[in-house]
């Protein structure tokens, strides 16, 4: 959940249509009623969507991240609210297709440029996990740094993203 300039909630949660896949959707209160924004988010119906983190830029607009895919394939994408539809931000975020990716938190830095963190390993219960972070450019996403390695084979796992003063992730 995130709250827009006006103190109104905005909020994202998945939904099994047909009993089998989640759908990403998304709704503000516009001060009277809950509005949804737009259709599903999902890249793929056929994939199941879970997991999704919602921030505000600085236009007031949404911006949703998500895990989507089949079993062990999980990847993470964003989106941003233009007013009237959902744009999608470039590909996936994840760096190694086949992987499962997951926990993906997101926060506006001072260019008004999402950046998103997650998790990624090679199986559904976060085993041999490292932690990644990207910003994004206006055309692509960019990594910040190395990936922060998981030395065990516990799972690792992206409790959030926070600003420092300049507005950049900590």
């Amino acid at each position: 959940m995130a709250v827009n300039s006006n103190n109104r909630p905005i909020v994202s949660w998945p939904e099994m249509p047909n009993g089998e896949d989640n759908d990403l959707f998304v709704k503000t209160w516009n001060g009277s009623a809950w509005q949804q924004l737009g259709s599903a988010l999902d890249i793929n119906p056929a994939n199941s969507a879970r997991s999704p983190a919602v921030t505000v830029d600085q236009d007031d607009k949404p911006v949703v991240a998500w895990a989507e895919g089949a079993v062990s394939n999980h990847l993470i994408y964003v989106k941003r609210w233009n007013g009237s539809a959902w744009e999608q931000l470039g590909t996936d975020l994840s760096l190694n297709n086949g992987t499962h990716s997951r926990s993906p938190p997101v926060i506006v830095n001072a260019n008004n440029r999402p950046v998103g963190a997650w998790s990624e390993g090679p199986s559904s219960h976060g085993s041999n996990t490292n932690v990644f972070v990207r910003h994004w450019s206006g055309t692509l996403w960019l990594s910040i740094g190395d990936p922060v390695e998981n030395d065990s084979a516990n799972p690792a796992y992206v409790g959030g993203l926070v600003l420092d003063r300049e507005k950049e992730p900590l």
